[in-house]
């Protein structure tokens, strides 16, 4: 799929023109949009993984089904109040990118229905969460390549590095501390730091207040539970796997 941001159609207003591509200094895979994708791609991957290798185990025992709501309770998704509303304001935003939401978000009812039920009964298996998150994934990544493909190059192109990354801040500081672990881990703790934060004039002392904290709860919420179902091994803390 190929979009051209000059095209006309895309703007709202004379007074905000698409000429603004050739002043970004770092390529759309630096992006923080793309960087946060590229997470919760990860995430789903993974998760299908450790769902696919506890199945083999047999039936779903209870400290498993706890580990499986503990982990798929931190997945975050990309539907977010602040990007989409601040593009709009200057684009018209192509209708493919919000006219799949629907689909997205019964998927992922459907998938809490299961992911809720699980240990309620005996016999539990995970064929059939297995089943609908295979077709979550195949929902979600194809919604997320075109939202690089058509949204990303609109950003780009009708708004500055500066006006995006005040976007990019926004969204940092409400965001819950497990999707920051998340999007810190996929890219690396050093790329992190030495690579997004100083793209985005992020101070140093922020990695101590708030982004480190974020690695650790992430690790906790997901990635431990996450491990513990795919290696079938119980988590020795008591506080990792318990039904809430």
């Amino acid at each position: 799929m190929t979009l051209d941001p000059l095209d006309k159609k895309y703007q709202k207003s004379p007074d905000f023109p698409p000429d603004k591509a050739d002043n970004w200094p770092y390529p759309p895979e630096q992006d923080g949009w793309m960087l946060a994708h590229n997470s919760i791609r990860k995430e789903v991957e993974q998760m299908i993984e450790a769902l696919e290798a506890c199945n083999k185990s047999g039936n779903v025992q209870q400290w498993q089904a706890a580990c499986v709501k503990r982990f798929w309770k931190s997945h975050h998704s990309n539907e977010d109040d602040v990007m989409t509303p601040y593009l709009e304001t200057r684009v018209n935003y192509p209708e493919k990118l919000t006219s799949d939401h629907t689909d997205l978000v019964n998927k992922l009812d459907r998938v809490d229905a299961l992911v809720e039920s699980l240990g309620q009964k005996e016999g539990d298996n995970l064929a059939e969460l297995i089943k609908e998150m295979k077709e979550y994934k195949e929902i979600m990544f194809p919604h997320l390549k075109e939202e690089e493909e058509l949204g990303l190059p609109l950003s780009r192109a009708y708004f500055t590095k500066e006006e995006i990354g005040a976007q990019t801040q926004k969204i940092l500081s409400r965001a819950p501390k497990v999707e920051l672990g998340s999007f810190i881990v996929c890219q690396g703790v050093d790329e992190f730091r030495n690579g997004f934060m100083k793209r985005n004039q992020i101070p140093t002392i922020a990695w101590y207040a708030q982004f480190k904290g974020c690695v650790a709860a992430f690790d906790q919420e997901f990635t431990k539970p996450l491990e513990a179902v795919k290696t079938g091994t119980e988590p020795v803390e008591a506080s990792c796997c318990t039904i809430q």
